[in-house]
């Protein structure tokens, strides 16, 4: 279980965390009792962070596929919602993109 899930799947009122986000038994055992709880707080966003990028790195890579099946149609470098080109400049700096820049502006206001 992630750190993202475990911190949804923590019940509100809870006093301690699921057992998947305490700390090992090596860390229990070896950090000072003077620094737990910062070291604690460390590990618990060095986690969140780490399944941050894991998302973000798994969501281009599902992109990165999508784009490839749209070259294979043919259909690259069109806009998959409005079916205008999409800016030279903007598949120079994003050779994965579908949409146009508007599109792809409403389409993250929209999922987010």
């Amino acid at each position: 279980m992630s750190f993202a899930t475990a911190r949804i799947a923590w019940p509100e009122g809870r006093r301690e965390p699921p057992i998947s986000v305490l700390p090992s038994y090596y860390e229990r055992r070896y950090m000072s009792k003077g620094f737990r709880d910062a070291d604690f707080s460390q590990i618990l966003s060095d986690r969140a962070t780490s399944g941050e990028i894991e998302r973000i790195l798994g969501r281009d890579k599902e992109q990165e596929a999508h784009s490839l099946e749209r070259k294979s149609q043919g259909t690259y470098g069109l806009c998959e919602d409005c079916n205008r080109e999409i800016g030279a400049e903007r598949l120079a700096a994003v050779p994965t993109a579908t949409r146009c820049v508007g599109c792809q502006s409403a389409w993250d206001k929209a999922a987010h």
